[in-house]
């Protein structure tokens, strides 16, 4: 409906034709945006989760409470990163099902961690403003990343068994604390 209406304002066949080049230019951006970024995953669907409320006043009025809404955002955020860590996990569970326990539960609280850190300080956005994913506060992006370090530091330090892993979870609930809005 949206193409024909831009064929008809661009003359035809011709009008047809820009407007599928201009989508494939937008994808090809796109990608090549995808490509060049290390970031991890879970950070980026826990920020489009967050953010990217078309209407946050009508899921503010609606009939749930805020902690519910909060709930199933961070399960909207979980379940991708379940779907894509569940075959490697799978293929751990057969060499150590221990190790592949461990790697579980480190991956699920550090996605829990990232999609907190998300929801007590959004960036808000729409839908249209997506590809804008690094307008958001600089300080965020870097407190994302000590996150990530300090869980990939942890769960290294769970797997060969040494006691120091709780120095970086005592360091990651710190930065969680020294986060979380006052309001909560």
């Amino acid at each position: 409906m949206v193409a024909g209406t831009v064929c008809a304002h661009l003359g035809g066949c011709a009008g047809r034709t820009q407007a599928r080049a201009q989508e494939a230019r937008a994808q090809k951006d796109n990608g090549r945006h995808e490509e060049s970024r290390g970031e991890r995953r879970e950070t980026d669907v826990a920020w489009i989760t967050v953010s990217g409320e078309d209407a946050p006043e009508l899921i503010a009025a609606s009939p749930v409470s805020r902690s519910e809404v909060e709930l199933a955002k961070i399960t909207a955020i979980g379940a991708p990163i379940l779907v894509i860590l569940a075959l490697p996990l799978a293929g751990l569970a057969l060499l150590s099902p221990f190790v592949a326990l461990l790697v579980a539960l480190f991956a699920a609280a550090a996605g829990v961690s990232t999609a907190l850190l998300n929801l007590w300080h959004p960036m808000p956005g729409n839908r249209r403003g997506m590809l804008r994913r690094h307008s958001q506060s600089k300080l965020m992006a870097l407190l994302e990343h000590l996150l990530a370090l300090l869980w990939a530091v942890a769960i290294f330090l769970a797997v060969i068994g040494s006691a120091w892993v709780l120095l970086p979870i005592a360091l990651i609930l710190l930065l969680l604390a020294a986060c979380r809005p006052a309001t909560l």
